[in-house]
């Protein structure tokens, strides 16, 4: 076993399907629908209790996800099962947009999708809400891995707004905080 897939492999250990280590998957309203005819889910996915106590603009903003998609809410899903090795690649964390470090590249493309945003053009048009086209850095302690094979969905496990976090399953809004350590952000 090499370097890159003991790495891989090691980031998959703790998964589970309840609790806070299970693999969920955070969409906006209009991704829900796609969600609900296939059952199935694919692209990148995190671990539950990097949610917990975020409202819909946190989780925005901890995932890296496009700007105000999620402003109005967006819907949290559980898998059926648990990924397999050969179903998912491991992308670090939500600092790097699809797996990359964000470079002068991504920079330059960031803000030519805020100017775009600004004067109303060029806008990703499967939102509800008037998004920009690029994908920000999320957050470095919040790992992420992309689903590369459909996997079956185990249903929504909740629907988060600006105005009601992600509670725990005893209805704790309380955030995750790893090691004693101060808040995720």
């Amino acid at each position: 076993m090499n370097l890159g897939d003991a790495i891989h492999e090691t980031s998959m250990r703790h998964w589970t399907v309840t609790g806070g280590n299970r693999i969920v998957k955070v969409v906006s309203p209009t991704a829900d629908l796609g969600l609900q005819q296939y059952g199935t889910a694919m692209g990148y996915v995190t671990q539950e209790k990097y949610l917990f106590g975020k409202n819909s603009r946190e989780i925005e903003k901890l995932l890296g996800v496009r700007p105000n998609e999620f402003a109005v809410m967006c819907h949290v899903y559980a898998l059926a099962r648990v990924p397999t090795s050969d179903e998912v690649e491991f992308k670090f964390s939500t600092a790097f947009p699809d797996g990359k470090v964000f470079e002068a590249e991504q920079h330059d493309q960031m803000m030519t999708a805020r100017e775009d945003f600004a004067a109303g053009t060029n806008l990703y048009d499967r939102s509800m809400t008037p998004v920009a086209q690029y994908y920000p850095p999320g957050s470095n302690m919040v790992p992420q891995w992309k689903l590369v094979k459909a996997v079956p969905l185990g249903g929504r496990i909740a629907t988060v707004t600006p105005q009601f976090a992600y509670p725990r399953a005893n209805g704790s809004i309380k955030p995750y905080t790893p090691h004693n350590r101060g808040e995720i952000k």
